[in-house]
């Protein structure tokens, strides 16, 4: 059995229940998040690019505009603390990393129109990590550029049958 720790970048998605948002369509994440968080995998690494956090908050934002609860607001520092006081997590902050945005704007300049997802995809094919994402289009897109062709992507379903994860009680 390897003992090499497999690098991770989750895509937004992954981390709104954190927030307090509900992510339909994906069985078990909250647990299965809350067992990555509290450092129960030894074999993984958790990168977080800091735009996951600005999509969050926008994501927020519109909640906090439909529902008119200032409530929904405060969710963000007490998430953003958990996020950035855990172990686990290695937060990264691609906008400061030239090499990241390049990568970024080359998927960006290849049609994929959400730079967050882009900027997310360029932390995870710099740091030689799973980009684990919904994201269908971006996938698709990745896999038209040369050089990126070989990132491996998962989706929530495949990530959890990968052997990099341990299903812990």
């Amino acid at each position: 059995m390897s003992s090499t720790i497999q690098k991770i970048v989750l895509d937004t998605t992954y981390i709104l229940p954190l927030y307090g948002i509900e992510v339909d369509g994906l069985k078990d994440l909250e647990k299965n998040l809350i067992s990555l968080l509290n450092g129960n995998n030894s074999k993984i690494s958790l990168y977080i690019p800091s735009v996951t956090m600005l999509e969050a908050l926008y994501k927020l934002i519109r909640e906090f505009k439909l529902q008119d609860d200032k409530n929904i607001l405060n969710r963000y520092p007490m998430a953003t603390r958990s996020i950035v006081e855990n172990p686990v997590l290695v937060i990264v902050n691609p906008l400061l990393h030239p090499e990241i945005s390049n990568i970024a704007l080359n998927i960006r300049s290849e049609g994929h129109t959400d730079l967050f997802d882009c900027l997310i995809a360029g932390t995870a094919i710099f740091h030689k990590a799973i980009l684990v994402t919904q994201d269908n289009e971006l996938e698709r897109i990745i896999r038209n550029i040369p050089q990126y062709y070989n990132q491996q992507i998962l989706d929530w379903k495949k990530f959890m049958q990968h052997p990099s994860f341990q299903k812990l009680e």
